[in-house]
């Protein structure tokens, strides 16, 4: 009798991951970067727009997004593409057969950083590279997806949100995946995951300058392995991506080789895609501008820089060394990211001023909440964060020969059945209600049983109750369903191999009043409403800057133009609904 083969059991093929196709243009307000396309709605209508790793939503230009006084191309310069032949005319959410309203909620995400406006949300169809409806190719749509119509200038390019934080709204029933969530569980990615580095505008010809952006895995040609660090997620869900910024070295100074962060002692600092400015403590900002001939605009909160030191730095390009580490005091293990100074510059305009101006894009801090490094960092640092595992790596960037063909390596999800797999937003609603279902129901079978046994007593007229069973099951104490708990409604996962916790959160968390920023003598104060006035919120009139030697402007003065109409929200638990 022959040998019975062995069966084989069925193994399930893992998804590849999805790498965003550029744009092929750099495009802001404040520096050129790389944008990527991504639809929204049925037929699709285009956008360029930024990764952005403190977003969970994804943010568009509304049809509000620019007015009568704007460039003509006010839309396009804000990412929008054509749509049915026409001109770029901000999100056309009536022209849109999946588009579902869920109102007009605020945006808090970077409200730290005095960053916030309205949102008009709904959920609708998203599509990446190209996909319409079907996922065929590398092209994926996917539907349902919580997008916002954003008209504040604070926001001019559309976000692609990468955050984990699930989108919340005012009610269990409203409680939304997020886009990784969402690809992962209809198995379009691999993993929780994504990597991300922003490329960069002033590249040498021939080489691929453009960003990167891969969701489930990352290219191995646009890193260094040799100079990366991995580090495990900071305590805080709502700021996982911190790093150690022990030291900031600059060559070719005023000063010669001289260091930004000397009289302190390094610093945590968020790595955040969302924004493009590097925030620092004032002391090092203090460096920066004696080191450089920059000038302090008290009316914009930005450093600018004359045509004659912006010449200079042009000629003789210095460098800046970054010695990233997982702690802010040198460990011994931190790696060097290195920018040149092309990387700092920045030409700004419309609608920050009425003429160009050369913008240095660092920014004051006003306590360690504030410390980012945004996207002037990651054009030469490039980053790997999983949400599965609880950490992320960062890396030295490279940027390939065009000739170069992407090597696209895939980050696996761990082991399945371990604890970290995720159940879905709208399971967990449906949980947690059906758990408070089960508990009035054994509250209310508690109540009705001590109330026949009480009468049943008073019949027997039996004194010591004591001595009867009660009939009271415990088990009718626990709630089926429930997971652990902490304080606010937070739901624990444990992470495998990990020494942190995930906690799921509903919206941003409450932010601390930001303390008062003193200004150096000489220097006009910061407007009563905002220690860090955005850009756009500036009134008219001459450019207040603060000189850091003897050095003068280039020019005459110049004027902010006039902001349009903002709508703040205060930060919260959840969306506030307007």
């Amino acid at each position: 009798m022959g040998r019975k083969r062995p069966t084989r059991r069925a193994t399930q093929s893992i998804p590849a991951p999805i790498r965003l196709r550029p744009s092929q243009k750099f495009d802001g307000d404040d520096g050129q970067w790389s944008t990527f396309i991504v639809g929204v709605g049925t037929p699709p209508q285009n956008f360029r727009v930024l990764p952005a790793s403190q977003i969970s939503e994804t943010y568009v230009t509304s049809t509000e997004g620019c007015i009568s006084s704007d460039p003509s191309n006010c839309y396009s310069l804000r990412g929008g593409e054509i749509f049915n032949s026409n001109p770029p005319a901000g999100f056309l959410s009536n022209q849109s057969s999946t588009w579902d309203e869920l109102g007009l909620y605020g945006l808090t995400e970077e409200s730290t950083l005095d960053v916030t406006g309205n949102g008009d949300f709904g959920t609708d169809v998203i599509s990446l590279n190209g996909g319409n409806g079907s996922s065929t190719g590398d092209g994926v749509s996917l539907a349902a997806q919580v997008v916002a119509a954003v008209p504040d200038k604070d926001y001019f390019l559309g976000s692609l949100g990468l955050s984990q934080r699930p989108p919340s709204f005012s009610t269990a029933s409203n409680a939304k995946d997020n886009l990784l969530d969402s690809l992962y569980e209809k198995k379009l990615i691999p993993s929780r995951s994504f990597s991300y580095t922003a490329g960069a505008y002033y590249g040498d010809n021939g080489k691929n300058n453009y960003g990167s952006l891969v969701l489930g895995g990352y290219d191995s040609t646009r890193l260094q392995a040799n100079k990366s660090l991995s580090i495990h997620f900071g305590q805080s869900d709502s700021r996982p991506i911190i790093v150690g910024v022990q030291s900031i070295i600059a060559s070719d100074s005023l000063n010669g080789t001289a260091s930004m962060t000397s009289g302190t002692n390094g610093h945590l600092s968020l790595i955040d895609s969302s924004v493009p400015h590097i925030w620092l403590p004032r002391a090092v900002c203090d460096n920066f501008a004696s080191n450089f001939g920059l000038f302090y605009d008290v009316n914009s909160d930005l450093y600018i820089i004359n045509s004659t030191m912006h010449a200079k730095w042009n000629s003789t390009n210095p460098t800046f060394t970054f010695k990233i580490g997982s702690t802010a005091t040198d460990n011994g293990n931190g790696i060097n990211i290195i920018l040149p100074y092309k990387a700092f510059d920045v030409s700004v305009a419309w609608p920050i001023y009425a003429s160009t101006v050369y913008n240095f894009p660092i920014r004051r801090a006003a306590n360690d909440s504030q410390y980012v490094l945004g996207r002037t960092f990651l054009q030469q640092a490039h980053i790997t964060v999983d949400y599965d595992r609880q950490n992320f790596t960062i890396a030295a960037a490279i940027f390939p020969d065009t000739s170069t063909s992407e090597n696209i390596i895939t980050i696996k999800a761990p082991t399945t059945g371990s604890s970290t797999s995720k159940i879905s937003t709208g399971a967990i609603a449906g949980i947690v209600i059906g758990a408070i279902a089960l508990l009035i129901l054994a509250i209310g079978a508690f109540l009705f049983f001590r109330k026949r046994k009480r009468s049943q007593a008073r019949k027997a007229k039996v004194s010591e109750l004591d001595a009867r069973d009660s009939g009271i099951n415990p088990a009718y104490a626990k709630v089926p369903g429930g997971g652990l708990h902490e304080a606010g409604g937070d739901e624990v996962h444990e992470v495998p191999g990990s020494d942190t916790e995930f906690k799921q959160r509903a919206g941003a968390t409450e932010l601390d009043t930001v303390p008062p920023v003193f200004e150096l003598p000489g220097e006009n104060n910061l407007s009563p409403y905002s220690q860090h006035p955005s850009p756009y919120r500036t009134s008219q009139g001459s450019l207040g800057v603060s000189s850091p030697g003897t050095a003068t402007g280039s020019g005459g003065p110049l004027s902010p133009t006039q902001p349009s109409p903002m709508h703040s929200a205060s930060p919260g638990s959840e969306r506030r609904r307007f």
